[in-house]
């Protein structure tokens, strides 16, 4: 299966289908849900960071980085940042894009509306404020495909880019979680959206994690990378989706 180093993308040879590409000039809404659980900011510990207030004993676990509250934690902030560059790099696309951005932990809690500019996709990913909490795929993907399918969204190509730190917990529990992502990415797809989630660890992903995110993304794409290399990410993810 084609790879870069440190960036590993499932079973899949060569582009995806036409259907599942971006052809050049063909213009596009892109949404980017944005994972804002408590296992970016715990440091392993399990705690959900809520708010990234913790017990004052423990509130230097989750807000330690010398960043506002707002953001948390440097994992958190590298994630909105790494969302910007995606904007960067996708706008170098010749063709008009809307973007929007939804933030998700235990819900989807951040919803913006699709915009045209990526100044204003920039504005919401400022204002998008750490939760913390347990990571549920079923609501980010399925608030994703309602910004790309509302009254407002032009008749474009669509993409959802789930970025995130683990495998969902929420709703209920894990086998549940997931069964209910999977359904939402069905949907989703189903409605023709092209979906790659990106898998961010500090180690190589399991034989169950890598099969759950096969089947929820688009004809088997997804890239597993980790914080400290997301700035190498964002150019081959283009070169994956681009005819």
């Amino acid at each position: 299966s084609p790879s870069l180093s440190p960036i590993s993308s499932s079973p899949s040879a060569g582009p995806p289908p036409e259907a599942q590409c971006i052809a050049a000039g063909e213009d596009m809404n892109l949404c980017l849900a944005i994972d804002m659980s408590g296992s970016l900011c715990n440091r392993g510990t399990g705690y959900e960071c809520l708010g990234c207030v913790l017990e004052a004993f423990t509130a230097s676990i989750c807000n330690k980085d010398g960043v506002e509250i707002s953001t948390c934690c440097g994992n958190f902030h590298n994630v909105k940042e790494f969302a910007k560059r995606l904007i960067s790099v996708f706008e170098t696309i010749p063709s008009e894009q809307s973007y929007s951005i939804v933030g998700f932990a235990t819900n989807a809690s951040f919803v913006s509306d699709l915009v045209p500019l990526s100044v204003d996709a920039f504005s919401s990913l400022d204002s998008l404020a750490y939760s913390g909490g347990r990571t549920n795929h079923a609501a980010a993907i399925s608030s994703c495909q309602q910004t790309l399918s509302n009254a407002n969204a032009t008749e474009r190509k669509n993409m959802i880019i789930l970025i995130t730190d683990g495998n969902p917990t929420e709703p209920d529990e894990e086998t549940t979680a997931i069964n209910d992502a999977i359904a939402a990415a069905i949907q989703a797809k189903e409605a023709g959206s092209i979906l790659i989630p990106v898998m961010l660890t500090t180690t190589s992903i399991d034989n169950n994690t890598t099969d759950y995110m096969t089947e929820i993304s688009s004809e088997g794409l997804f890239f597993n990378t980790s914080l400290s290399t997301l700035d190498s990410v964002e150019e081959s993810l283009l070169s994956k989706v681009l005819c």
